[in-house]
């Protein structure tokens, strides 16, 4: 074999190890990104979930008896129009009355000689307002504004329970996910910079030849953030796919894990996967030629 085919060979088994490593730096990175994906979505559940929860603690405004349906159907409208409102619905103390007997089996007004059930308004404030202090707020605005409802009523320790344990959940969710994002960057970082000082040969080659830091650095930068990209698609594609069978198994969570939701998350995983790359990409080259140097 000539001078020329040892060279050949040589430089060939070169390009093939480096393919592979920067090939197995994608697959590192694509599942680092996917776990950070998932991270992100669950704290994106966690979110939603909380301002379900909190959406659903009702206040019940109580009318007077001489507030007729039409009256109590503009305080709805005004309700409705206001802040802190998600949705409002008159409960006359006729449709009171038959709910409760067809609820229980018995009619009170047979052995009573009236109707004992009040007119009210059921109100679901948005999750901005669902805690203690802010439902009493709009409790007081609320009798102030209307002089037909003469009271608000709502269950104070399940609304001061929802808000903190909602509070909690978050909390802790989002310390998980800024864990899983530091670690995914320390690994990413290290994978990187394994694939580049893979080549370190080849970078004193460059140097030794004449060429200048930018020359010898940008092949390896540019690499990197196509291997991040790329990465990136993968996971999340994965993600996608995840969703999408975990929404045809349970679509009842699909108030929960929305489509903005998981578009949040991607975008996290792509600026993740190509920002870490470019950063560490440049950090190892740097060091390869400082080193060398």
């Amino acid at each position: 074999m000539s001078a020329e085919e040892e060279k050949g060979n040589m430089g060939k088994g070169r390009r093939a190890d480096s393919g592979g490593q920067w090939a197995t730096a994608c697959v590192g990175m694509t599942l680092m990104l996917a776990v950070t994906g998932g991270g992100m979505l669950c704290l994106q559940a966690a979110y939603g979930l909380g301002r379900w929860a909190r959406e659903h603690v009702g206040m019940t405004l109580v009318m007077e008896r001489s507030v007729t349906d039409g009256e109590a159907e503009r305080i709805v409208a005004g309700l409705e129009g206001g802040p802190g409102v998600r949705e409002a619905v008159y409960v006359s103390a006729a449709r009171a009355l038959e709910e409760h007997c067809r609820d229980t089996g018995s009619d009170p007004q047979e052995f009573l000689g009236y109707n004992p059930f009040e007119a009210c308004v059921e109100v679901w404030p948005e999750a901005e307002y669902a805690s203690p202090d802010s439902m009493e707020a709009l409790g007081r605005r609320w009798m102030e504004q209307w002089p037909g409802v003469k009271g608000v009523e709502f269950d104070r320790d399940l609304a001061g329970g929802v808000d903190r344990k909602v509070g909690l959940m978050e909390a802790g969710l989002l310390l998980a996910a800024l864990v899983l994002g530091c670690i995914a960057w320390a690994l990413t970082d290290n994978t990187v910079r394994l694939a580049v000082y893979a080549e370190r040969r080849l970078i004193r080659i460059m140097r030794l030849v004449g060429a200048d830091d930018r020359t010898v650095g940008r092949p390896y930068v540019r690499k990197s953030v196509l291997t991040g990209a790329v990465a990136a698609l993968l996971a999340i594609g994965m993600m996608w796919l995840g969703v999408a069978v975990l929404l045809d198994r349970w679509p009842e969570l699909a108030e929960i894990v929305t489509p903005r939701a998981v578009t949040a998350a991607s975008g996290v995983v792509a600026v993740t996967g190509v920002g870490v790359a470019w950063a560490s990409a440049r950090r190892a080259v740097w060091k390869s030629l400082t080193a060398e140097v």
